[in-house]
């Protein structure tokens, strides 16, 4: 997942994180290339989002937590939250790379 390097953060960018953000997780390549495929074969009426997998690490954030009840329940992911999510860039290499066969 390249782009999402990081070497130094910005001091004056972390101390408003690590005041204002309520958690932190760590999303791995597998995820994020799960999150991709999700968003380019998106469910029901959609619409479809090409992305990178850079892009997609906040939906493949969102996906873990959904999906383990201890996160959902401290993140308050039910039936009345809203979430949004900015996928930052589109699509960069060809997604085909690590499409699941057919």
């Amino acid at each position: 997942m390249s782009m999402l390097e990081c070497y130094q953060p910005s001091l004056l960018a972390w101390r408003i994180l690590a005041a204002t953000a309520h958690a932190f997780m760590t999303v791995d390549e597998e995820m994020a290339q799960a999150a991709v495929l999700r968003l380019e074969r998106p469910a029901g009426g959609d619409p479809r989002i090409l992305s990178s997998e850079s892009g997609a690490a906040g939906v493949a954030g969102l996906l873990h937590a959904a999906a383990e009840p201890a996160m959902r329940s401290a993140f308050g992911l039910n039936q009345h939250a809203r979430v949004l999510l900015i996928v930052s860039e589109g699509a960069g290499e060809p997604i085909e790379q690590f499409r699941e066969p057919m």
